[in-house]
């Protein structure tokens, strides 16, 4: 990917995104201010996606619009944090998305435990 990550100055909400506010109480993401700056209005029905993956990067050769679709399809990791590929081991149930290999190693250990004590 051309060039580093260019952080924005402002601190990062607790989503990771930068803002700043332009008049009264309005709140703006940076790195949509970025992209506007150098490329115009952001057409409807279309988002910014971080291609590197850091959310308050403002350098636009690191950001691309994207469908909404292709956008939620980007941001799924592959790996869970303990290194399972989630192509294959992702569930869902109505309330989350995990790692069902995860799952099974956290059953696993509370049995193990209980047998234990």
């Amino acid at each position: 990917m051309p060039g580093d990550c260019v952080i924005a100055t402002q601190k990062p909400r607790p989503n990771g995104y930068a803002t700043t506010s332009r008049g009264k109480g309005t709140c703006f993401l940076v790195h949509r201010l970025a992209w506007e700056d150098v490329h115009g209005p952001i057409p409807e029905g279309l988002e910014i996606h971080h291609l590197c993956e850091v959310k308050n990067c403002v350098n636009v050769e690191h950001l691309a619009l994207v469908t909404r679709a292709a956008h939620n399809a980007l941001r799924r990791k592959e790996f869970c944090l303990h290194g399972h590929d989630l192509s294959v081991t992702r569930r869902s149930s109505p309330t989350n998305t995990y790692c069902s290999e995860c799952n099974r190693e956290n059953q696993q250990r509370r049995r193990d435990a209980r047998k234990a004590s």
